[in-house]
């Protein structure tokens, strides 16, 4: 199918999408993207730019209806999920599902239940109606909501309806989860993309947060890919949620899920029908060879995902047998004035890609969340212990955000030993 002079609207101008802008430029398709922010860089880099918000379903769909447009795209951005499904809807256009899948796969306590129905393991929560019973420490979070934002660790009653309340204000729903804090289990999430019906895994990674004296306990700092723990999961887990998935009845559609490792348990918290914020699809594409970026943008198009299940059947998750590293720097609290080495790192050879989520000026502020994160860097290298200490002492020689009295911002680099326990 050729794709040249199409009409593709993409949800969200920020930097994560931008590799949907560069691959449906690729394929000579004439790419629209809309948000609130100017500044984006996938909403610069477009051919052309609307103001509208990811969430004004009303906006997009009028737009859309004056104007030609061939498809609309959501790859990973987090708050237009229930906006794509209605704008495809009213339009005509593929999406990920009905409206129905969407909601188990966006509402946390939706996808908890699902998950209960069909026998895979979650963290057990607590009723907020009685808490009497509450053993602590707890994570109390938003139902709906993303990048940590409102999620707290309570370990005394007296923080507990405080925490609530910051959970259901950032929340959509306005509800909040009680849950147990694994404190020190293994952090793991995977991702499958199903076409026509069938789930293929196609991602499986280890999330370590940072460091408490860093506030950034809360927020992860690197992924690794693949798990250490793959073997593991193909054996207790993936079965399971294979069946739960095609259970749900997804045609096709991008999916991912969170969780932690307790014992042999893997017990899910949050998913997303979606691409992961992330830039894993270019660590993929380079392993394997395999574009699922261009793969998505034809099948907003009209396009057919079945040449893309041929060359998921290879177990690409593996990479390989490559180690690849999604490194997500983040910055103490402070006023960016300078940025540099960004060139040095992108030479590197294992360097995928670099991204800068702030320009000069941002105010970091002190919220332990995403709005600390200032790059994210993808590598890819032999799986051995010197390799990737290699790579990850050069990023740190060389890379540096200074404030206003001349300090460094950036947070240390996650060490070698806990990637290579």
């Amino acid at each position: 199918m050729d794709y040249h002079g199409k009409r593709l609207l993409i949800l969200g101008g920020a930097v994560q999408c931008l590799k949907v802008v560069e691959a449906a430029r690729e394929m000579g398709v004439h790419s629209i993207v809309t948000d609130l922010s100017g500044t984006g860089a996938a909403k610069l880099a477009a051919d052309e730019a609307l103001p509208f918000s990811v969430m004004d379903t009303d906006a997009i769909v009028n737009w859309c209806r004056e104007h030609p447009v061939d498809g609309v795209l959501n790859f990973n951005i987090d708050y237009a999920q229930i906006t794509h499904q209605k704008v495809c809807e009213l339009l005509n256009f593929p999406s990920y599902g009905t409206a129905e899948q969407y909601r188990r796969l966006t509402d946390k306590a939706a996808f908890k239940e699902m998950c209960i129905q069909n026998g895979v393991d979650v963290i057990p929560e607590y009723d907020e109606r009685d808490l009497s019973n509450v053993q602590f420490p707890v994570l109390v979070k938003p139902t709906e909501s993303s990048g940590s934002r409102g999620s707290t660790v309570c370990r005394t009653p007296g923080e507990l309806q405080q925490a609530i309340a910051a959970a259901k204000a950032e929340s959509k729903n306005h509800k909040a989860l009680i849950e147990k804090y694994l404190y020190g289990c293994p952090d793991f999430s995977m991702s499958y993309i199903i076409i026509a019906g069938e789930p293929y895994l196609t991602r499986t990674l280890d999330r370590f947060v940072g460091r408490p004296e860093d506030n950034l306990q809360r927020q992860c700092i690197c992924a690794r890919c693949p798990s250490i723990y793959t073997e593991l999961y193909l054996r207790e887990a993936h079965g399971k949620v294979v069946a739960m998935l095609k259970g749900l009845g997804l045609k096709n559609a991008a999916v991912f899920m969170q969780g932690f490792i307790d014992g042999e348990k893997f017990r899910f918290y949050d998913p997303g029908i979606r691409f992961s914020g992330a830039e894993y699809e270019r660590m993929l594409k380079s392993a394997t060879g395999v574009d699922v970026v261009k793969a998505f943008v034809a099948y907003a198009l009209g396009g057919d995902l079945a040449p893309l299940a041929g060359q998921l059947r290879d177990e690409v998750f593996r990479l390989k047998g490559a180690c690849g590293l999604q490194l997500f720097i983040d910055a103490y609290p402070g006023t960016i004035r300078s940025v540099s080495g960004m060139d040095e790192v992108a030479a590197m050879p294992e360097v995928v890609s670099i991204l800068q989520k702030h320009e000069l000026g941002y105010e970091v502020p002190a919220s332990g969340d995403v709005r600390q994160r200032l790059f994210e860097i993808v590598t890819l290298s032999e799986n051995k212990r010197d390799s990737v200490e290699k790579v990850l002492d050069h990023i740190a020689r060389n890379l540096s955000v200074k404030g206003d009295k001349d300090e460094e911002l950036l947070t240390p680099l996650i060490g070698i030993d806990r990637l290579f326990a």
